[in-house]
Order: structure tokens, then C-alpha cells, then sequence
């Protein structure tokens, strides 16, 4: 035990509460003159003292008599703490009720288009149906062209009639393999069960525009595991 060291500390908690030395040792029912020989390492607060500093300043006493004390908020750490808790509770209690007997089934989505690639997946809980196209990447042969203007479209047909579901960002001067790079789509709450795959077809067309002139590719979507119903 370092009387000098305990002397920084006790100096150091003082400035911390902005306090002067005679109204420091007024809180703590001292003398001014015995804070002054406490920080100048002269002498050392009492048991008694002791137990009123850290009832007064929230400082565990081993801390003053250790010099540890490290500019530390205890009343500040103790709310943060209790406040992350309450978080912590709150998105537990969220994630519960949201998901709660929910079934996820996770399927994933493939084309026939020879020419393109697609990677994407469809989640099914019990109400919903969220389907996620991650990529498409073009395989074929006319990947130096550049184009003036490119649009990608996500279409279901039903008996004959097709139904625009979303669309993507168009492109501009581009070739259809860079314009593809930071295509993504997503749709939620789509249907409960897959009929978007049973009963409808689902298709991306992509229009390439250059010199007046549009080029359409028609890419089907199709779910890799026929089970889905």
C-alpha cells in the first residue's frame, strides 16, 4: 500500500466529481486540511472514510487503496449495462414471436436458359414466401458487345398473360456479362406455398439495346426440388 499512490487517487476521484478540496471534504464530513494530506501522500483516510468515499463516489475501496481507479463512471457503466440487457431481451422477445413455429424450407432456383446462369434460392415459412436472386451470369458468345441501354424485368405468365413482378436497375454502355454483375432481386411475401412454380411460369427478360435495335433474352426460373407445392 502506497500512501503517495493512494494520494493520486483520492486527488484524481476528487477532480473527476469536480469538486474542490473543501467541498470534497465537506461530502465526506472531514476536514479540508486532512484531503490535502491525504493528496499530498501525508496521511490516509480511515476505515470510516473510506466506506463513505465509495458509498458517496460509487469506487470500490480496494480500487482507491490499489490506485486503479481509471477515470471509470460506475453509476454510467451499470445503466449501459442494464440497457444492452434490455436490448438484448427485446430482440430475443422480437425474434420469438416473429419466428415461432415457423418451418423454413429452403429451396434452390435454377434456369434452362443454356446461355445464362442463376443462382437464387426461395425461403418458405408458414405465411410467406420470400424468393432471392443472388446472380445471373450470362454464358454465351456475345460477351464483348457493348450496349447502348440494358433493362432486366422479372415477369410471371398465367393462361397466357404476363405480369411484370419487379425490376432491376437499368444499364447504360455496358456489356450484357458486366451489366449482369450487380444484378440482384428480391421479392417477398409472394404465396404461402409455390404454386409461382406449379401453376405460373416465372422468367427474367433482359432487353439490349444498341443502334435502334432490342435483343430479348427470356431466362426461366424453375425451383430445383419438384416437392415444393
Amino acid at each position: 500500500m502506497n500512501q503517495e499512490e493512494i494520494g493520486k487517487m483520492i486527488k484524481k476521484i476528487r477532480i473527476e466529481h469536480h469538486l474542490s478540496q473543501t467541498l470534497f471534504a465537506h461530502k465526506l464530513g472531514v476536514s479540508p486540511q486532512a484531503v490535502s494530506k491525504w493528496e499530498n501522500g501525508k496521511n490516509l483516510p480511515d476505515i470510516s472514510t473510506l466506506q463513505e468515499m465509495k458509498k458517496q463516489f460509487s469506487i470500490p475501496i480496494d480500487e482507491i487503496l490499489e490506485g486503479t481507479f481509471q477515470r471509470k463512471n460506475h453509476k454510467k457503466m451499470k445503466f449501459c449495462i442494464l440497457l444492452l440487457l434490455i436490448l438484448v431481451i427485446f430482440i430475443g422477445v422480437f425474434f420469438f414471436l416473429r419466428f415461432h413455429n415457423e418451418n423454413f424450407e429452403f429451396n434452390e432456383l435454377i434456369s434452362t436458359n443454356t446461355d445464362f446462369k442463376v443462382l437464387g434460392s426461395v425461403v418458405r415459412t408458414n405465411d410467406r414466401t420470400s424468393l432471392m436472386i443472388h446472380d445471373v451470369m450470362y454464358t454465351g458468345n456475345d460477351e464483348d458487345i457493348v450496349y447502348e441501354e440494358l433493362h432486366c424485368t422479372l415477369y410471371e405468365e398465367k393462361n397466357n398473360e404476363k405480369t411484370k413482378i419487379t425490376s432491376c436497375e437499368s444499364g447504360e454502355n455496358s456489356t450484357l456479362t458486366e451489366y449482369l454483375k450487380n444484378l440482384k432481386m428480391r421479392m417477398d411475401h409472394y404465396e404461402v406455398n409455390c404454386t409461382m412454380f406449379t401453376e405460373t411460369n416465372l422468367f427474367i427478360e433482359i432487353d439490349t439495346i444498341s443502334h435502334n435495335k432490342t435483343i430479348t433474352y427470356k431466362i426461366p426460373i424453375e425451383i430445383s426440388d419438384s416437392s415444393c407445392d
